[in-house]
C-alpha cells in the first residue's frame, strides 16, 4: 500500500439556533447583542410583516433595541438590530423567537476576505510589451491563468462576456481605474452598486451607507479586474472583459462584515437584475444554517448562480468549509496555483570586488523592508545553499560583529523572527533572506519592526554564495524604498504549477456536502488594484479563484444563452468538464490525483464546458458515511450533439485522505495528512449497463454500483474518492466526482476529553482547572458592580470535530425532586447566551458565567457544576443520548 504524508460527495442528511454572547468565537465572531430576524410571510402570521410593528413589539416587551439594517426583500424579509447589554440574554432571544411575526432569529456574525497580498505594482520599471506584440503563444490571449483554464480559446473566438451583468459583493471597486472603465454608472464598465457600510465600518459599528462604492481596501478592485479588466500594460484582461459589473460594497477600509450586510448586498444584487453574483468572502464553519447561507440558497433557487470562495484554511486539513460557499446551491471554488509567478521587487545593486554594478530585486518585509540609502558589504552565515535551518539556532561565538553588514540567510524550518533574533544577537541590523524553493520571492512575514528585511530568489542567493565561495567580496547598495524603482517580471512557478494551492480549504461540510465543487487559478494572480495603492497587484487566495469562475459562467451564458441552465446544472457542467489534478504538497507533485475533498471536480476547463455535447444531471455522487451509504447511484446522461454517441465508463481513482492522525481526535494539519493512492483504498464500481448509446437530443441513464473499500482505518475518518469517467465516441470526456467515508460520523468523538477538556476555571487563569469545591466566586449579580478583581467561573473546552449544538446546563450540587429536567438531566437552566450553535472544529473556547441563566434570571447563591453537552454529527438535538456529556467539578457562587 503506497502512502503519502503531507496534508464528498453530497449527503442526503441535512440536519437549530443561536450562538450568542457567552461564547468567545464559535466559528465566525459574533457581534455582541446584534441579531437578525426573518419575519413570517403574511399568510403564515396573523401579525403584519412590518419592521416598525416588530420594534414596537420589542418595546412592549421591555426589550431596548436599536434598528440596524432593514432587510425587506423579495426573498428575505426581516431586519437586524442591537439589543442593550442589560437585555442581551438567551431569555430575550427566546422571547423574540416566540413573536408570531418571527420565523427565526440568528446572531450577527462577522466574515472576512480570504486573500493574501503578494506585491503591489507602483513606480514600475521594465514594463512588458503591449498585448498585441507578445507572442508567448500564437493566440490573442497569452495570459497564463487564461491558458491554464481554457479561457484563452474562448477569447480567441470572440467571446468576452458581452451582454452579461455580473454582481460583485466585496470591498468596493476603484471604478476610475483605466482598466476598469474610468467611471461609474450607465455607459461605463461598473454600471451599478452602492456602499452599504461606509469607510469607517469594521463590522462592529452601525453602518453609514452612501451611494459611492469606491474601494479603499483593494480586495474588491483586484477581484473586479479578474472578472472584467480591460487590456493594460501588463498584458492581461479579465475573464469576461466586456461584461458589465455591479459592486455592492460591504467592507470599510479595514475589518470584517456582518452577515446582515451580506444578506442585504446579495438581495440588492439579485433585485438589480444581475445574471450572476460573485463574492470572495467567508469564515470557517462547516454548517449550512447561517442566514447568509439561507439567503444565497434562495437566490440560486431563483436561477441566479452564486459563486463563492472556498476559504484559505487549507493548512487546517479536512472538514474546514466556509460560509457561505457551503450553502446548498452555491458554487464553491478552490484555488489552483498559477503556472507563472509574477514578481514585483524593489531594485538594488551589487558589485563583486569593485566590478561593474549589477541590478537585482528584492521583496520588502511585511513590517519593515526599507534599508534606506546605504552601501554595505554582504555577509553570509553559511556558504551551504542546502542548509535547512540557517540561523534557527544561536550563532556560534566565532560569528563576527554583523552590525555593518547586510546579512544573507536562507529561508526555511523556523520562523523569520527566530532567524532575525539570532542574527541580531550578533549585531545584525539588516537582513536579506534568500528563498529555499525555486520559485520567485515571497514577502518575509517577520514581525520585528526594528530590523529591516527583504527576500531574494533562490537563484540570486546562489549567485551571491558562488561569488563568496570564489573569495570575492560583495558590496550591496540600496535606496530608500520610497525612491527606489520597482522591477516587474515573470518567472516560471516550478513548485506548484497548475496544482491545488496549499492554502485552499478542504471539505467536506460536517453534513457531508462536497465542497469545493470546482477549482480555478487563485494563487499568484496579477490583477487591478486601487490607483492610490499602485494600480496593479499580485494576490493569492480562493478570493482570486471565485471571480475567475464567475467570468467563466458569464462566457458560458454568452455562448449558450443566459438561461441555458440552472445554477446547479452549471455547477455540474463545470465539475464534469474540469480536469482533476495531481496532489502537490507545496513543493513536489505526486503521481496520484488529489482527493476530491480537496479539489472537487478539479481545474476548470472553460472551453470544454462551452463545447461538450454531453451533460450529466449530477455535480457529484453522494456516498456519505457508512450509516447513510447507498450503493446504487443512477447518472442521467444527455447527448446534446447532432449524432448518436456510445458512452463507456470507468473508475478513476483519487487519493484517500485520513482526516485524523493516528491516535488523535483532531484533524491532521496539511503537512501531516496521510494519503493513500492504491486501488484497495478506494471504492470499486460496477456499471450497469457497461456501455450506453444515446441518440442526439435524447437522454439515457447508467447506474453506478459502488462497493466501499474494506481495509481503511474507520476510526481515523478516511475519505475515499475518485471520478466516474464518462467517455463518448465523439470525443466527449467527462469526470463526475465521488467521495465517501468508511466511518459512521455519529460515532466520531467530538470533544477533546483526553487532554482534560472540558473543565471549569477561574476567568483570570483559564489554563488552570479548578479542583472540586475549591473556589467560591463573588459575582456582581443583578444589582452589583464588577471591578478589576471580579472573576467568574469559566468553562474551557475544545471541539476536535464540529458540533451543531453545544449546551452548558447549570446543575445544583444536590438536585431535588423539584429541579427541572433538561434533556433528561436535572438542571435549573442553561448559562445565559447558550446553547451555542454551528460550532466549527478545533477551537479552544471559553464560556464565562456571571450567574445569569438563559431565561434572564439569576441562579440562587449556592454550589453548582456545569453539565457540558456537545451534539454528535447527525445527532437528534432532542435525544440526550446523541450528545457527548461531561460534568465539571463543583464550585460556589455568591453575590455582592
Amino acid at each position: 500500500m503506497s502512502s503519502f504524508k503531507g496534508l464528498v460527495a453530497k449527503s442526503v442528511a441535512v440536519l437549530a439556533l443561536v450562538s450568542t454572547t457567552a461564547a468567545v468565537d464559535a466559528g465566525a465572531p459574533v457581534v455582541p447583542g446584534a441579531y437578525i430576524v426573518e419575519f413570517e410571510t403574511p399568510e403564515q402570521s396573523i401579525q403584519a410583516v412590518d419592521p416598525q410593528s416588530f420594534f414596537k413589539n420589542l418595546t412592549s416587551n421591555n426589550i431596548a433595541a436599536e434598528p440596524q439594517v432593514d432587510l425587506n426583500y423579495e426573498l428575505f424579509k426581516g431586519a437586524s438590530f442591537r439589543i442593550d447589554a442589560k437585555d442581551n440574554s438567551q431569555g430575550t432571544v427566546d422571547v423574540i423567537q416566540s413573536f408570531q411575526s418571527v420565523k427565526k432569529i440568528w446572531p450577527v456574525r462577522l466574515y472576512s476576505r480570504p486573500a493574501k497580498l503578494i506585491a503591489t505594482l507602483d513606480n514600475v520599471a521594465n514594463l512588458p510589451p503591449p498585448l498585441s506584440t507578445n507572442q508567448k503563444r500564437s493566440v490573442s490571449d497569452p495570459f497564463s491563468t487564461h491558458v491554464l483554464g481554457g479561457v484563452d480559446k474562448l477569447h480567441d473566438e470572440g467571446f468576452t462576456g458581452e451582454g452579461l451583468f455580473i454582481g460583485v459583493v466585496d470591498s468596493g471597486v476603484d471604478y476610475l481605474h483605466p482598466a476598469l472603465g474610468g467611471g461609474f454608472g450607465p455607459g461605463f464598465k461598473v454600471v451599478a452598486g452602492t456602499d452599504l457600510v461606509g469607510d469607517a465600518y469594521t463590522g462592529f459599528e452601525i453602518p453609514v451607507p452612501d451611494s459611492d462604492p469606491m474601494d479603499c481596501g483593494g480586495h474588491g478592485t483586484h477581484v473586479s479586474g479578474i472578472i472584467g479588466a480591460n487590456p493594460n500594460p501588463y498584458n492581461f484582461t479579465g475573464v469576461a472583459p466586456n461584461a458589465t459589473l455591479g459592486m455592492w460594497k460591504v467592507f470599510g477600509c479595514d475589518g470584517r462584515v456582518g452577515n446582515d450586510i451580506l444578506i442585504q448586498a446579495f438581495n440588492l444584487a439579485y433585485e438589480a437584475g444581475v445574471d450572476l453574483i460573485s463574492s470572495s468572502i467567508g469564515g470557517s464553519s462547516g454548517w449550512t444554517e447561517d442566514p447568509w447561507d439561507v439567503a444565497v440558497q434562495r437566490i440560486t433557487e431563483k436561477g441566479v448562480p452564486c459563486v463563492l470562495s472556498a476559504g484559505n484554511d487549507g493548512s487546517n486539513g479536512v472538514f474546514d468549509t466556509s460560509t457561505a460557499s457551503e450553502s446548498l446551491g452555491a458554487t464553491s471554488v478552490g484555488s489552483i496555483d498559477n503556472t507563472d509567478d509574477p514578481a514585483l521587487t524593489v531594485a538594488a545593486h551589487y558589485s563583486a570586488s569593485n566590478a561593474t554594478s549589477i541590478e537585482f530585486g528584492f521583496a520588502e518585509g511585511a513590517v519593515n523592508g526599507n534599508f534606506g540609502d546605504i552601501t554595505v558589504p554582504l555577509y553570509a552565515l553559511t556558504l551551504d545553499t542546502t542548509i535547512a535551518d540557517d540561523a534557527c539556532a544561536p550563532l556560534p561565538d566565532s560569528t563576527p560583529d554583523l552590525a555593518n553588514y547586510i546579512v544573507l540567510i536562507r529561508r526555511g524550518t523556523c520562523l523569520y523572527d527566530d532567524k532575525i533574533t539570532n542574527a541580531a544577537a550578533k549585531g545584525a541590523q539588516r537582513i536579506l533572506f534568500y528563498n529555499n524553493v525555486p520559485t520567485g520571492v515571497v514577502i518575509p512575514g517577520a514581525s520585528i519592526a526594528e530590523i529591516p528585511v527583504g527576500m531574494i530568489t533562490a537563484a540570486q542567493g546562489q549567485v551571491f554564495i558562488d561569488i563568496l565561495k570564489a573569495g570575492s567580496e560583495i558590496v550591496v547598495s540600496f535606496l530608500d524604498s520610497n525612491d527606489a524603482k520597482r522591477i516587474y517580471g515573470v518567472v516560471p512557478n516550478v513548485a506548484t504549477p497548475g496544482k491545488i494551492s496549499t492554502f485552499s480549504s478542504w471539505g467536506p461540510s460536517f453534513e457531508l456536502w462536497l465542497k469545493p465543487e470546482i477549482a480555478a487559478p487563485g494563487g499568484l494572480i496579477l490583477s487591478t488594484f486601487p490607483r492610490a495603492k499602485g494600480s496593479y497587484a499580485v494576490q493569492s487566495g480562493t478570493s482570486m479563484a471565485a471571480p475567475y469562475i464567475a467570468g467563466v459562467i458569464a462566457l458560458l451564458k454568452q455562448i449558450k444563452g443566459k438561461d441555458f441552465a440552472t445554477p446547479n446544472e452549471i455547477t455540474a457542467l463545470l465539475a464534469a468538464s474540469a480536469s482533476p489534478v495531481q496532489f502537490n504538497d507545496g513543493a513536489t507533485t505526486q503521481d496520484f490525483l488529489a482527493p476530491v475533498v480537496q479539489q472537487g471536480g478539479g481545474l476548470v476547463n472553460a472551453y470544454e464546458a462551452a463545447y461538450t455535447t454531453t451533460s450529466l444531471d449530477l455535480d457529484n455522487i453522494a456516498l456519505n458515511d457508512t450509516h447513510y451509504f447507498k450503493s446504487a447511484h443512477p447518472i442521467g446522461i444527455k447527448n446534446t450533439g447532432k449524432t448518436a454517441q456510445t458512452y463507456t465508463f470507468a473508475n478513476v481513482i483519487a487519493a484517500t485522505a485520513y482526516t485524523l492522525e493516528a491516535g488523535s481526535a483532531y484533524p491532521a494539519l496539511f503537512e501531516n495528512i496521510e494519503l493513500l493512492a492504491d486501488a484497495g483504498s478506494t471504492a470499486t464500481i460496477h456499471f450497469e449497463p457497461a456501455s450506453l448509446t444515446v441518440a442526439p437530443g435524447k437522454s439515457g441513464r447508467v447506474t453506478a454500483h459502488f462497493t466501499q473499500p474494506k481495509t481503511l482505518e474507520a476510526a481515523r475518518i478516511p475519505f475515499y474518492s475518485g471520478y466516474v469517467a464518462v467517455n463518448g465516441t465523439n470525443g466527449d470526456s467527462l469526470t463526475l466526482p465521488y467521495a465517501g467515508t468508511t466511518t459512521s460520523l455519529k460515532s466520531v468523538r467530538i470533544v477533546d476529553d483526553a487532554d482534560g477538556y472540558p473543565y471549569v476555571a477561574n476567568s483570570r487563569f483559564t489554563n488552570l482547572p479548578l479542583t472540586a469545591n475549591s473556589t467560591a466566586f463573588v459575582l456582581p449579580g443583578a444589582n452589583g458592580t464588577a471591578n478589576l478583581g471580579t472573576t467568574y467561573p469559566t468553562v474551557v473546552y475544545v471541539l476536535a470535530i464540529g458540533s451543531r449544538i453545544v449546551r452548558f446546563d447549570v446543575v445544583p450540587e444536590k438536585p431535588t425532586y423539584s429541579t427541572p429536567l433538561i434533556l433528561g438531566q436535572p438542571a435549573i437552566g442553561a448559562i445565559a447566551g447558550t446553547p451555542v450553535e454551528n460550532n466549527p472544529r478545533n477551537n479552544l473556547l471559553t464560556v464565562a458565567w456571571d450567574g445569569q441563566l438563559a431565561n434572564g434570571q439569576y441562579a440562587p447563591a449556592g454550589n453548582y457544576k456545569i453539565l457540558f453537552r456537545a451534539l454528535k454529527i447527525f445527532g437528534d438535538a432532542n435525544n440526550p443520548n446523541d450528545y457527548e456529556s461531561f460534568d465539571t467539578v463543583v464550585f460556589t457562587i455568591q453575590y455582592q
